[in-house]
């Protein structure tokens, strides 16, 4: 492969992307290329300049408005274009996908991108709206004897008087608001968390959630969230909000899922950071696949650590 071509491959690379054995041969390609080494350099400068920046802060108000304009003139758009959505989906492509993590301090970097991301950026598709609300909310969580609900435009916390206010998008606006446990605000959100197509929504629901995860439901929308929500920081939300829960059999069982699947770099890391915290015997299985397999240098490195704590080989049979 010509240097051109190594070079174009060098942002999927950075971000992550690239399958296992690309990975690989990039890099043994980098060891004898300093023209290569240099490009590569010089993208991660630019990361890193990026990684810089300060973020233009709007108002929720502004953000609201926006997003109720914007909706409206997608769903009047003509029927099979690609449409703002799907641009929005492959400019997130790029700005949310993950970077190479070569130890824990950049991969918390790696997942404060992610995050940022998340609350700047769209993540469905135009064919999505308008959406279809979740049973709980059809079966009478939230009624509304004026309109149907379309979706969902923005959740925010009254930090004075502890409420949550829900942006419903009808025929005409309105807010539905009250406290956590109020059972209509419960049942909204629930029931809408994984069908909102906003990525910035979902992370503000998550906040809201993630202040009651001794709810069993909650937690078991969070761990869904921690495992298939196609936003890395979303994903990171949720798996910040189980953290207090790592020992719990089916949280436990959803990092090591997020451990062997998660594209994003900086996932796995916090993943395998904490099932290592108190090891086991289950684990051994799965992090013997992660020395074979795992492209990431601190969590192939974090598993032989932990397969030497558990006395256990390093290599499978």
């Amino acid at each position: 492969m010509t240097c051109d071509k190594w070079q174009s491959r060098i942002n999927l690379y950075l971000y992550g992307e690239l399958k296992v054995e690309e990975n690989q041969a990039l890099d043994e390609h980098l060891e004898h290329c300093s023209r290569c080494t240099r490009v590569l350099e010089e993208e991660r400068d630019l990361f890193a300049l990026l990684d810089t920046r300060k973020p233009v802060e709007a108002t929720a108000s502004l953000l609201a408005e926006c997003r109720h304009d914007l909706m409206c003139n997608v769903y009047r758009s003509e029927q099979g274009r690609l449409g703002v959505w799907g641009w929005w989906d492959r400019f997130q492509g790029l700005v949310s996908g993950a970077r190479l993590v070569w130890q824990p301090t950049a991969a918390l970097a790696v997942a404060a991108l992610a995050f940022y991301a998340g609350r700047t950026t769209q993540s469905g598709p135009a064919e999505s709206f308008p959406w279809s609300i979740g049973p709980a909310v059809q079966q009478g969580a939230v009624t509304s004897a004026d309109a149907p609900l379309t979706g969902i435009e923005s959740v925010a916390m009254d930090p004075h008087e502890g409420n949550v206010q829900i942006v419903v998008e009808e025929i005409s606006r309105r807010t539905i608001s009250g406290p956590p446990q109020d059972p209509r605000i419960r049942g909204l959100l629930l029931s809408t968390v994984r069908t909102v197509p906003n990525s910035g929504v979902r992370l503000d629901m998550l906040d809201v959630l993630a202040q009651r995860t001794e709810d069993l439901d909650v937690r078991h929308i969070l761990v869904d969230a921690m495992k298939g929500d196609r936003n890395a920081g979303v994903r990171l939300k949720a798996l910040d909000a189980l953290r207090a829960y790592k020992q719990d059999p089916e949280v436990r069982q959803a990092l090591v899922e997020v451990l062997r699947h998660d594209g994003n770099p900086g996932m796995r890391v916090q993943a395998i950071e904490l099932l290592t915290e108190k090891p086991d015997r289950d684990l051994v299985g799965a992090l013997q696949e992660l020395v074979e397999t795992e492209a990431n240098p601190y969590v192939r490195l974090r598993s032989e650590q932990t397969l030497q704590e558990l006395n256990a080989s390093v290599d499978r049979f």
